[in-house]
């Protein structure tokens, strides 16, 4: 990066030799985020000169529900800084830092720009919050001024979003061959906003073949439903909208339904898989949940019958 035209700003305090100046930009321009998002961040730092700023370190203050998640890139003016003492914010943090740099005086090129040494950090944060606008605010420390500079801060707009969990028992979880299973399957929304266009996709084991649904339950309204077909493996319940958590708890949809042991069923442990897709392309999965266990031997298998032209022992004489 090569600004020119840019203005020598005072220091940090009184007496300072170097001018370092400090932006944050969303990398999302703005956008307004859900729980659950990781937007990215650039914070870049530039030494306004005139004299060659050391010991430059950076901080971010995050607000609540906002952590540090990872850096992505740290790119440098290759002929004006030195990493003297590298420094890495540590996973989940609220208060993500860096270090440390030495920015070169700012140099007059031979078109008559100025270049100024930069270094641009692009990093990810986890969003929890609720819905709201927050600040995000950047600070620049250096040996080469007096205390510290806070930039402007860039805003995190978070707006209303589902959350969904999952939970699934199989009753009962211990069968032989030929039995039926009940499936109890709850979707939670506690987020803040309703998720829409709910899809349930159920994977059975294949010793297992979907009944018939027995009751469907919770707040949850529908459109364009999609339902099970009889003897399915794969179940597919789509069409529902979970809406936000509310005084009354979260928003609930319920699924029961039976699924029968096939004959040919093996002694084993057979869990199923359930995905749930969201409208906004949201997927959340649980795998190998909700076991069930095979109390049988194998099916027995047919004697074989004699083939034709079989040897056959002669009779026992008999005296006579």
């Amino acid at each position: 990066m090569v600004l020119a035209g840019l203005p020598a700003l005072p220091g940090c305090g009184s007496g300072s030799l170097s001018s370092l100046i400090v932006s944050l930009t969303s990398g999302d321009t703005g956008a307004t985020v859900k729980a659950g998002d990781t937007p990215t961040y650039t914070l870049s730092i530039v030494n306004g000169g005139p004299q060659a700023a050391s010991g430059v370190s950076a901080r971010v203050d995050l607000p609540d529900g906002a952590t540090y998640v990872a850096t992505d890139s740290i790119d440098v003016d290759p002929y004006g800084v030195l990493r003297t003492l590298p420094q890495d914010p540590g996973v989940r943090s609220n208060n993500p830092s860096w270090g440390m740099w030495t920015l070169n005086a700012p140099v007059t090129q031979a078109d008559g720009t100025v270049r100024r040494p930069h270094v641009d950090i692009t990093f990810t944060i986890a969003v929890k919050s609720k819905p709201g606008t927050f600040a995000v605010v950047p600070h620049v420390f250096s040996d080469s001024a007096d205390g510290e500079l806070v930039g402007k801060p860039a805003d995190l707009k978070v707006g209303p979003s589902g959350h969904l969990n999952i939970s699934v028992a199989a009753v009962p979880n211990r069968v032989k061959r030929e039995d039926d299973v009940t499936y109890l399957l709850t979707v939670t929304n506690d987020g803040s906003g309703p998720s829409s266009g709910v899809d349930v996709l159920i994977t059975l084991p294949d010793i297992l073949a979907f009944l018939r649904t027995e009751r469907l339950g919770g707040n949850a309204s529908r459109s364009n439903a999609t339902d099970p077909a009889p003897n399915a493996v794969v179940i597919d319940y789509g069409g529902w909208t979970i809406p936000p958590a509310g005084n009354a708890g979260p928003g609930r949809l319920t699924l029961v339904f039976k699924a029968h042991v096939v004959p040919s069923a093996y002694m084993g442990r057979y869990p199923v898989t359930v995905q749930v897709t969201e409208a906004n392309g949201t997927v959340t999965s649980v795998p190998d949940t909700a076991p069930i266990n095979i109390d049988a031997p194998p099916p027995p298998t047919a004697t074989p019958a004699p083939s034709r032209g079989a040897h056959r022992p002669s009779p026992s004489p008999t005296g006579g």
